[in-house]
């Protein structure tokens, strides 16, 4: 990835440090773009503790209980659901990442096209493994140069455990 492309994504991490402090960084799955071609994904880096400060919520109760679950915290999850207690989920599962995607999307989509992917970019549509009607759907979707999407791939948590323990006493 080029350096106008990596600043496209500071962009992207700088709303998000903005609007949500706890995150820390956001880092671009290329793995995956370079598999689909028409959406970008992203892993997002978040200071759990912060989190949980911002937000008022609490890790799980049951885990309290037993803190040697409270290792589990350390883990990647693909919703931040994961992470609370369950009277909190429902703020932050797939209603929560889409309203961050769409947002993140839609700045994305309107950067200039040197700070961003287009779908299919870089890819050689021959190669796929497609029906050849498909095949020129996709090569005019190419050249159209339309900016990719942003997903989230995973929400990958820093957290300092004994913090954890001690909000909580």
């Amino acid at each position: 990835m080029d350096k106008n492309k990596k600043m496209g994504f500071k962009v992207l991490e700088k709303y998000l440090k903005g609007k949500y402090p706890y995150i820390v960084k956001i880092e671009p799955r290329m793995d995956i773009f370079e598999k689909y071609g028409t959406s970008v994904f992203v892993n997002i880096y978040f200071d759990l503790n912060k989190f949980y400060e911002y937000t008022g919520t609490t890790p799980p109760e049951h885990w309290l209980e037993k803190p040697f679950l409270l290792e589990i915290l350390k883990q990647e999850s693909g919703y931040l659901l994961g992470f609370v207690d369950d009277k909190y989920k429902d703020g932050y599962g797939h209603q929560f990442n889409n309203k961050i995607e769409g947002a993140l999307s839609q700045i994305y989509k309107n950067l200039p096209r040197h700070l961003r992917f287009s779908v299919y970019e870089g890819l050689d549509v021959e190669q796929m493994r497609q029906p050849e009607h498909l095949r020129d759907l996709i090569n005019q979707w190419k050249e159209s140069k339309e900016g990719v999407g942003v997903n989230i791939a995973n929400w990958i948590p820093i957290v300092d455990i004994e913090k954890v323990i001690n909000m909580t006493n």
